[in-house]
């Protein structure tokens, strides 16, 4: 069974760019807030964001949804709090998918001890998107203006439709910069789904409907390929951190 609900816990940028990609995927997101934050929220951020602490009675949340119908992320700032939280939450829901986030790879073991089904680390996620800019032949500015200036230049992520001519392709059988005017710095595989492949690690990966490909570009390429491959859904990674 597909889940049909996304619960996420935590509320920081990582948190709000997942919601922000889960808002079509599934009929609906749910997110979960520590106090401090929760309280700071305006009265019309609130649908579908409920306040909980790390002491709650995990029991009166599990009872509000069929374990088999939701998918979780646990997106605190802290990795010892989402090890508490991913323990916790394996406890009620003994057969929800769990994707965890982690500061590095060396809490991932912790964080699959805890009953995550997956950890993202993100420490080195970041890291290596960073890396895989730096070793495309694109000069420094281009990196200065996705991070601090007011440009039309982003990173962006396009899902591949169904029948688009570059469907079943290798991804480096296509002269992207040459043909679109974008940098191919990741694809997400959809089957799966939670593993970026990054290109400078040497795949070539075979396209398929339903891929995700993440591009560094300007507008008018973005959306000329959006035109033409599939549908976008960017990301500003300058307001990462903020």
């Amino acid at each position: 069974m597909r889940p049909k609900y996304a619960i996420i816990f935590g509320y920081n940028e990582y948190a709000k760019q997942i919601t922000a990609h889960l808002e079509s995927e599934y009929d609906k997101v749910i997110s979960y807030i520590l106090p401090h934050t929760y309280n700071r929220l305006k009265e019309e951020e609130k649908k579908d964001r409920f306040e909980f602490d790390l002491s709650d009675n995990w029991d009166e949340i599990g009872a509000q949804y069929n374990e088999d119908e939701i998918i979780i992320y646990c997106a605190l700032d802290d990795d010892a709090e989402n090890i508490f939280l991913t323990i916790s939450l394996r406890e009620v829901f003994k057969t929800s998918f769990i994707i965890t986030l982690g500061q590095n790879s060396e809490s991932e073991d912790k964080l699959l001890l805890a009953g995550a089904s997956k950890v993202i680390p993100i420490l080195q996620t970041t890291a290596n998107i960073i890396t895989e800019i730096l070793e495309k032949p694109v000069i420094t500015q281009l990196l200065h203006d996705i991070l601090f200036e007011q440009s039309d230049l982003k990173i962006a992520q396009i899902t591949i439709k169904k029948d688009a001519h570059i469907d079943k392709k290798k991804l480096n059988d296509i002269a992207w910069q040459e043909h679109y005017g974008v940098i191919v710095i990741a694809v997400v595989d959809k089957e799966l789904s939670t593993s970026f492949l990054f290109t400078s690690k040497g795949y070539n990966h075979a396209l398929d409907a339903g891929d995700i490909l993440v591009v560094v570009g300007y507008d008018k390429d973005i959306d000329a390929l959006e035109l033409e491959v599939g549908e976008s859904y960017e990301t500003y990674w300058r307001n990462w951190g903020r």
